[in-house]
């Protein structure tokens, strides 16, 4: 199975291909026919920023919020956004609720996570980001900007 999908590869990119003029039916130009597979696109990847994780470092947080943190990592969508409960995350990790709630608590306090809405959890963009190149120097322009009106 595998060498006929090969040899109908090889063959394909072996092909003569040619322009030919419509009305005087002369060929124009001839080549090969190249084939070039589709983009490849990883799954499950996201950047981590080296400083973000010496800053998370200094803070000394507990195990158990390191844990959360690197669970949220994991469930991370496009732009940071995480769709997860609590509920999830204590079945996940077999922690007790209250002490899921004061990981993120502290998590939020020591600024490894936003708050861009209530009960929404996005992992800050100085700590990790998956997403756009692009729309990380979007948001980074947007959170300067609003540092700077905040002083």
């Amino acid at each position: 199975m595998k060498e006929e999908v090969i040899r109908k590869k090889s063959a394909i990119a072996n092909s003569r291909v040619g322009i030919v003029d419509k009305e005087s039916g002369e060929l124009l130009d001839e080549g090969n026919l190249i084939l070039v597979p589709k983009k490849l696109r990883i799954k499950g990847f996201f950047m981590a920023m080296q400083a973000g994780f010496e800053f998370l470092a200094k803070q000394k947080l507990s195990g158990e919020s390191l844990n959360v943190m690197l669970f949220l990592m994991s469930r991370m969508n496009y732009e940071n956004e995480i769709h997860v409960t609590n509920a999830e995350i204590c079945d996940a990790l077999g922690m007790r609720k209250q002490n899921v709630h004061r990981a993120i608590k502290c998590l939020r306090l020591s600024g490894a996570l936003d708050e861009p809405e209530p009960k929404a959890i996005r992992i800050s963009i100085d700590v990790a980001w998956k997403g756009k190149v692009s729309n990380l120097r979007r948001q980074q322009n947007l959170q300067s900007k609003a540092a700077c009106q905040a002083t």
